[in-house]
């Protein structure tokens, strides 16, 4: 068995940064429905809360993944982040 990893950082209502060992993504969205960008592609859910019942569908495929991590073209987790963390600026600008 191997080692795990993940955090989940809430930075405000409704908005989450997740980390693994294999990447972050963000969630947008509260219980009952989120949204979730990561390296894999977008992520919708909606579910029952408290029920354990719940439907996800990719809306978006992110890139192939038969090649290695390294290799495939596209937003890694340190680029991820950094773009995430602009679109929240913009939005807290936005809010108040």
């Amino acid at each position: 068995m191997g080692f795990r990893f993940r955090r989940s950082l809430r930075l405000a209502p409704g908005i989450r940064i997740n980390l693994s060992k294999t990447g972050a993504s963000l969630s947008l969205g509260r219980r009952g429905a989120t949204l979730n960008f990561s390296g894999r592609g977008t992520k919708a859910t909606v579910g029952l809360p408290g029920s354990g019942l719940s439907y996800s569908e990719m809306l978006h495929p992110g890139p192939p993944t038969a090649l290695p991590r390294d290799e495939v073209r596209g937003l890694n987790a340190t680029g991820f982040i950094v773009v995430a963390i602009v679109v929240l600026i913009v939005l807290f600008a936005l809010w108040s």
